[in-house]
């Protein structure tokens, strides 16, 4: 088929409602649409129909290229395009008219959710603290008894469970340059090593293990 380009489509006016909001100009991100809204989980072939669908009433005629990754009994799938921009400009243009699918069980109709993959930076420290998450936790033991230990964009934190104190046990920084993840340095308050233990010798240890397990390069 024809390939997909953002010129293949164009209206004057979105509707009012959309799913979700159209992506930054700029962000870096993967070539991957992820699909979402359905009520029930569908077999791979099912999803597949409602795929080819999809993409037809956003290419309005203009056949579009893409890979569908999806198994069975899910509730969600994802388009792979050939790069980034033909992904970005499918998202713009399903932004501008939002597709319905019909359940041909009850007749209900479900708007679709699409929103792009996360950037492959993001994806690799999502995998790197939880490494991290799981030698800290390892580490501390009964000292976090009522307490809450989790992650966010780099960051090891902890919660007190009644009350909403917090302590960020480490900060794991990476160049942002780059689009894969490359760890910088790694940051530790002295506050924290006094009170939980936690050494900047050895969260590095802790980041240097995960890189390593991962791939993931250290500057």
């Amino acid at each position: 088929g024809a390939r997909y380009s953002p010129a293949s489509r164009s209206r004057s006016s979105p509707p009012s409602a959309a799913p979700a909001s159209p992506p930054a100009a700029g962000d870096r991100y993967d070539n991957r649409v992820w699909v979402s809204g359905l009520p029930r989980k569908l077999l791979r072939v099912d999803l597949a129909r409602i795929a080819s669908d999809l993409v037809k009433h956003v290419g309005g005629g203009t056949a579009i290229e893409f890979d569908l990754q999806a198994y069975n009994l899910r509730q969600i799938f994802a388009l792979k395009f050939a790069d980034r921009e033909r992904a970005e400009a499918f998202l713009k243009d399903y932004f501008q008219s939002p597709y319905e699918w019909t359940d041909p069980r009850d007749s209900s109709t479900h708007a679709l959710r699409l929103r792009r993959d996360r950037p492959l930076r993001d994806r690799e420290l999502s995998r790197v603290m939880g490494s991290v998450w799981s030698k800290a936790k390892l580490f501390l033991g009964e000292k976090l008894q009522g307490h809450h230990m989790g992650t966010s964009r780099g960051c090891l934190f902890v919660r007190k469970q009644d009350s909403n104190e917090v302590w960020e046990l480490l900060e794991v920084r990476s160049d942002s340059s780059q689009d894969a993840l490359v760890i910088r340095d790694v940051v530790v308050a002295n506050s924290v090593q006094a009170q939980w233990g936690v050494s900047t010798t050895m969260a590095n240890q802790w980041v240097d293990d995960a890189a390593a397990l991962l791939g993931v390069p250290r500057l």
